[in-house]
């Protein structure tokens, strides 16, 4: 999300970045084990909607 935004402000304002971005791709601290299934995880033990619980992971 924050790439697009930095994205659309380059756009808009005609930018010229001197670089791609550095951080894309970038494992956040705790996210070492997040899967694309990890979602079922909270609506399983903590009986989450399943909408909501996609949100959060």
């Amino acid at each position: 999300m924050a790439e697009e935004t930095v994205d659309q402000c380059i756009e808009s304002a005609k930018l010229k970045p001197k670089r791609d971005c550095i951080t894309k791709g970038l494992i956040l601290s705790g996210g070492e084990k997040w899967t694309p299934t990890s979602y079922i995880r909270l609506v399983q033990d903590y009986g989450l909607d399943t909408e909501v619980a996609i949100h959060l992971s």
